[in-house]
């Protein structure tokens, strides 16, 4: 079977081969000449995704967890099923290739509830429900690594969720403010990012 070569891939920002699949959820062919590991790696992303049916129009709202090199790991690894040849298309190593292969996979299947909630929203709104998310709950909703935030202060609150909803459900402002880890500076940098996306209030 011939294959796609990443080149043909990375000429647009997602693969169109990948979106057909992954929107339509039809069975892709594994290339006969595989060995067991590419075979088992091919499978084991595919159950990943099963979840994800509308993964063209999802990857591009902020309900979207994955980074836009996760999503060229997931697309490009479905053209061309060979972690050597993406990792040179993707200028990493082998290895951390693999790694974070893997690593988007699991992400893939425990974080799936995200994409639910998002697709809830969109079939609200086919059934002529005003469910289309606002900027405010996109902001609260979407998982805390996606908004950049430093290492020392998204660790530091974390441990009380996954997203700013859940950290501000599970930890007041007022206390929040006083967790190891937010000085004056990190704590600044929260208001002004509740701020641009209009919950200054919530921090009050």
């Amino acid at each position: 079977m011939d294959q796609v070569k990443p080149t043909h891939f990375f000429r647009a920002t997602h693969s169109a081969q990948a979106r057909k699949f992954l929107s339509a959820m039809r069975q892709i062919v594994i290339p006969a000449d595989l060995s067991p590991a590419q075979r088992h790696k091919v499978r084991q992303l595919l159950q990943a995704l099963q979840t994800y049916h509308r993964w063209d129009e999802w990857i591009k709202t902020d309900y979207c967890f994955l980074s836009a090199l996760e999503i060229q790991l997931v697309e490009g690894y479905l053209v061309c099923f060979n972690i050597r040849e993406l990792s040179q298309t993707l200028g990493i190593n082998t290895s951390k290739t693999s790694q974070d292969l893997n690593a988007v996979i699991n992400k893939l299947h425990l974080w799936a509830h995200y994409y639910r909630h998002w697709q809830a929203d969109q079939l609200l709104g086919q059934a002529g429900i005003d469910a289309a998310p606002t900027k405010r709950g996109a902001f609260l909703h979407r998982p805390l690594f996606a908004h950049g935030l430093p290492s020392r202060l998204y660790y530091s609150i974390a441990s009380f969720g996954y997203t700013f909803k859940e950290v501000l459900a599970s930890c007041p402002p007022e206390q929040l403010k006083q967790k190891k880890g937010i000085g004056v500076k990190s704590w600044k940098l929260l208001v002004e990012l509740f701020r641009q996306n209009g919950c200054s209030d919530l921090l009050h």
